[in-house]
């Protein structure tokens, strides 16, 4: 069971960057739901913020996807949002253009 609230212990410690980003987390909503039967754990972030200043992009850590376990990103929602990468542990969003503060969700 411990095996299972890994990776969204690794989700929770990764939150904690966001203090150094141009952003500012104003609501957290976590959605988790587990399966006994395979032991794998479903989960769904939500996460609203606001830019400080103009950028371009937010790099987001997430823990690393290895043997189909990990987190994975399917899809990505909000006002601007262009497109999002993800490279090893690494999440970047792309924004449509300089931000000054629009309210992403």
């Amino acid at each position: 069971m411990n095996k299972r609230f890994l990776p969204l212990l690794c989700l929770l410690l990764s939150m904690a960057g966001f203090a150094q980003r141009p952003i500012d987390a104003e609501q957290y909503r976590f959605s988790i739901e587990l399966n006994d039967q395979n032991d794998t754990i479903y989960g769904k972030a939500e996460i609203r913020f606001r830019f400080l200043y103009p950028a371009q992009s937010v790099n987001l850590d997430l823990y690393k996807t290895k043997g189909g376990k990990g987190m994975k990103v399917t899809e990505m929602k909000g006002r601007g949002i262009r497109a999002f990468r993800r490279e090893q542990e690494q999440l970047t969003v792309f924004f449509s253009a300089l931000n000054g503060l629009p309210m992403i969700q």
